[in-house]
């Protein structure tokens, strides 16, 4: 017979990427190898001695030198899943990361007893972060639920990158009509076949810009503006792994100390957040202090708390603004 087996095919390509240092090397050779084949991993499990032929193990070799040469498995498989959703991702934007799925899951506790009727997907930390308190009013905190009662919540998403933030809010309650932001066109053609992939591109506006650029002097006023901005700083980004790099970099640097995009958002978020409005930005893990002292400096913001991820870290910042009507 001619050609290798599946089976062999994964060994060796498991092999290939232990060598290069991968940290998942046996997972991520499955999922090249399923990928290649148009099957998924379980595929290549009842099926071991299936010998594929054609030019499929040139076309594994292939991926597997690109996974051994440090670019991303998403990249390569083109997506990545965030919040129980799947998400298509390239080079033009950022991986969502499951810390982040915290800032998501911050914003959707706040809005309890907004969506529990509209929670759509399967996801159950979701579900449960907007049900838990259906029926009591909206958020969290003293300010927020002031006019939230009833009609569409506006939210803004800034850097929205692949979309995952606000597509997530969207899917997870359907009373959120999501403004999206980000400066790379490439960017926001992942974010639009995003949205159209989950069934929310009728709630979500894409807009290019930088940050709050797009809504200056219309009067704009936002329910909620969530972020997760640049935030790696100059001695980090010299620091990255080599997979990282491959991101791109404008969605990762965050100035010299990291800070720049928090600067920016902490003084003028509150002319376009409403009254009681809520801000909830995700932190690199060293930053929240720093971040919510920015905050603090503005003198437009109370009710401040910070939310920490599964590992404990501090992740997500939140504030609720004071000014404005």
């Amino acid at each position: 017979m001619e050609g290798n087996t599946v089976r062999e095919m994964a060994a060796r390509g498991m092999e290939r990427l232990r060598r290069a240092g991968a940290e998942s090397p046996r997972l991520d050779a499955e999922l090249l190898l399923a990928m290649v084949l148009g099957k998924d991993r379980h595929f290549l499990y009842m099926n071991p001695h299936y010998r594929p032929g054609g030019r499929t193990e040139e076309d594994y070799a292939v991926l597997l030198d690109r996974r051994a040469g440090g670019e991303p498995l998403q990249y390569l498989t083109g997506v990545q899943e965030f919040m129980g959703l799947r998400f298509a991702v390239d080079p033009s934007v950022l991986i969502p990361r499951p810390d982040t799925e915290t800032l998501v899951e911050t914003v959707l506790d706040r809005l309890k007893g907004c969506c529990g009727a509209g929670v759509t997907g399967q996801n159950t930390a979701a579900k449960g972060a907007v049900a838990e308190a259906a029926g009591q009013g909206c958020g969290g905190g003293e300010t927020f639920g002031l006019g939230m009662n009833s009609g569409t919540i506006n939210a803004l998403d800034l850097g929205t990158g692949s979309g995952a933030i606000a597509i997530s809010l969207a899917y997870y309650c359907r009373r959120l009509a999501i403004k999206a932001v980000d400066i790379s066109p490439g960017a926001l053609r992942i974010a639009q076949k995003n949205a159209a992939r989950h069934r929310v591109a009728d709630r979500i506006e894409f807009l290019g810009g930088d940050l709050f650029s797009p809504f200056e002097g219309t009067g704009q006023k936002f329910d909620i503006i969530v972020s997760n901005p640049p935030y790696i700083s100059g001695e980090e980004m010299r620091r990255l792994p080599r997979e990282v790099l491959h991101e791109p970099q404008s969605a990762l640097y965050g100035g010299s100390d990291g800070l720049c995009f928090y600067r920016r958002i902490a003084a003028d978020a509150p002319g376009f957040l409403r009254k009681g409005g809520l801000l909830a930005v995700e932190v690199g893990y060293h930053q929240a202090a720093e971040v919510m002292d920015l905050l603090d400096q503005t003198g437009a913001y109370t009710g401040m708390e910070v939310v920490k991820d599964l590992a404990g870290r501090d992740r997500v910042v939140t504030v609720y603004n004071v000014r404005g009507e």
